[in-house]
Parts: structure tokens; sequence; C-alpha cells
């Protein structure tokens, strides 16, 4: 079975991803040095981004999860640090979607790292098993959309 490779569309649009979640946490979080090391990692990672897939992976060719595994954790850390802040401050509420969408993140993108590590592995070297491990990080991504599917509930359910 061939696939086509579509590896340009993930290059372009996971930086984008990881980038505007960073910024969600920035907004959601009141101030801090957390929220300058967060304001600090919103401008580093794009150029840390850019200059994987120009210099050393390949933007058309291959996954660039260098810049995966850094954003992945990046988001992973400060979807930690958005639930500390909020537990140290005795402000955790079921109905926060900020806090589901935290929780989201942090399971996805803790399994998928070595998920995705492992495709980008395999894909090199054996082929026959790159797609179904990849098919675990189609499984994690359904598992993120359930945790904020929930989220979306438990809100709706504090403003009827």
């Amino acid at each position: 079975m061939h696939h086509k490779n579509t590896n340009y569309l993930y290059n372009l649009l996971n930086p984008i991803e990881i980038i505007l979640t960073l910024v969600v946490y920035y907004k959601y979080l009141s101030s801090g040095k957390f929220k300058t090391l967060l304001a600090g990692c919103v401008i580093a990672f794009p150029i840390f981004s850019a200059v994987n897939v120009i210099y050393f992976q390949d933007f058309f060719k291959e996954f660039a999860n260098y810049s995966f595994f850094l954003g992945g954790i990046l988001v992973s850390f400060f979807s930690y640090m958005v639930w500390k802040n909020d537990i140290k401050n005795n402000i955790i509420s079921r109905n926060n979607i900020i806090l589901w969408f935290a929780a989201a993140n942090f399971v996805y993108y803790a399994s998928t790292i070595p998920i995705m590590s492992a495709h980008n592995w395999l894909s090199v070297n054996l082929k026959g098993m790159a797609f179904p491990i990849y098919t675990l990080n189609k499984v994690m991504y359904g598992i993120w959309a359930i945790i904020i599917g929930i989220g979306f509930i438990w809100k709706r359910q504090a403003t009827t």
C-alpha cells in the first residue's frame, strides 16, 4: 500500500498548533516566572522549528520530529504548569475548559512523543511497521478529543 507523503503539511501545521496552544496558556496564566518562560518559548520555538526544517530535517520529505519532540515537551510541561498553578491557587473547577484542554494536551503529547519518534525511525528503517505505529497516534488523538468533549459537556452543564 502506497501512502502519499504529507509531511510538509505536518511540518507546517504542527508548529502553528503548538504556538497557539502556548498562547492560550500564556493568556490563561496570571503572571509569574512561568509566564515569562512561556513567552520566551513562544518566541524561541518557531525559530527552532524553522532552523530545523531548513537545515536539518527536510520540510517536504520527512516528518520534523525534532520540532515535534521539543514542541510536545513544551506543551506537556506548560499543561502541567497550568494544572499546578490552579491547584496551588485552589481554583480547580471541572467547569474550566482550559484545565480540560491542558489535561488533553498533556495526555496526547506525553504519549505521542515516543510514538511519533518511533514512527519517524520506522519510516526510514522498517517501512512496514511505520503505519501501524502511526495508528497509535490516531488513537491518542481520539482520546484527546474525548477529554476535550468531556470538558465541553461539564462546561455546558455548569452554564445551564
